[in-house]
């Protein structure tokens, strides 16, 4: 090989290797520009959606016994409305600009498109992983604690426990429309996705009488007693107490008679009742026990 063929050769792969460093250089310099470049712009979007629709959608929404904020349905809509709202538009707007960087003909310019799209695609990745979870968590946000004034005068009568009662609303209704049998309350407890009691809702039908509306609003708080305070180990203790004398008690299998035809009568019913409407004399210790740890049975006008 002639000396000018080796020299052209040694002055392309001089050229090549030139141009692979300027390009790692490049693509290096535009990696730390964008976090620069593009910081600034979503800092300042952040913070206007902090303080013109997150912080407001918190405000006076009170907070639970760990001092965490109890936010409902109606504040977090409007806040993932705006998280999807702004990762969408952003993504339109990043997407343009690295169209238009790509297609020119400089190098710099062109290598800047390539490392935003790599950008745009980590943010789509980190933004889905982040709606995702939320939503997997979007059961355990707690609405605003609602009480009803005189349910809360009945429950304080009867010795329910107000720590027992964080996270649970109270409401007087008209009417359950959805009842095939003649329901004067229920209590609606909600789970959170690791099972644990999140909030609940005691529910009582306008219109009963005094003497027989602490037993309706005992026997709802006892059900919100079992579903969130009491371990599994005593509600299967208590479900073998309250499923054996059942079995051999008529009057309260007549009492609880539309629940059972209607495949809805299970242990916690069964403790409900027992707890509000049969006297001591005939209860065991245990459930007497028990029932006695979290409602004052003297208040109750029936037994």
């Amino acid at each position: 090989m002639s000396t000018e063929r080796k020299y052209k050769k040694s002055i392309k792969e001089e050229t090549r290797a030139l141009s692979i460093r300027k390009r790692l250089l490049i693509s290096i310099l535009w990696i730390i520009m964008w976090p620069i470049v593009l910081g600034m712009p979503i800092l300042i979007i952040i913070g206007i959606l902090l303080s013109s629709v997150v912080l407001p959608s918190l405000e006076n929404h009170g907070t639970d016994d760990r001092g965490q904020a109890i936010v409902g349905i109606d504040a977090l809509l409007p806040i993932l409305g705006f998280i999807l709202i702004s990762v969408t538009v952003t993504v339109v707007i990043l997407s343009i600009l690295k169209w238009f960087l790509k297609n020119r003909k400089k190098t710099f310019f062109h290598y800047g498109g390539v490392i935003l799209g790599g950008y745009i695609w980590i943010g789509v990745f980190v933004g889905g992983l982040v709606m995702l979870l939320a939503a997997s968590e979007f059961a355990s946000f707690k609405p605003v604690v609602q009480n009803n004034k005189q349910i809360e005068v009945i429950l304080q009568n009867i010795g329910a426990d107000d720590k027992l009662l964080e996270g649970v609303s109270t409401e007087y209704v008209k009417s359950f429309p959805d009842s095939k049998h003649n329901t004067l309350g229920t209590y609606q407890p909600v789970f959170s996705s690791d099972g644990w009691f999140s909030y609940g809702t005691i529910s009582i039908k306008q219109g009963i009488d005094k003497p027989h509306i602490n037993t309706v609003v005992a026997h709802e708080y006892v059900h919100h007693v079992w579903a969130a305070h009491l371990d599994e180990a005593t509600k299967r203790k208590l479900a073998s107490e309250v499923i054996t004398l059942y079995g051999k008690d008529s009057w309260m299998q007549q009492r609880v008679d539309s629940y059972s035809t209607g495949h809805i009568l299970d242990s916690n019913e069964l403790f409900a009742f027992y707890c509000t409407e049969v006297p001591d004399a005939h209860l065991t210790q245990a459930i007497l026990s028990q029932c006695n740890n979290y409602i004052n049975r003297s208040k109750l006008t029936n037994l």
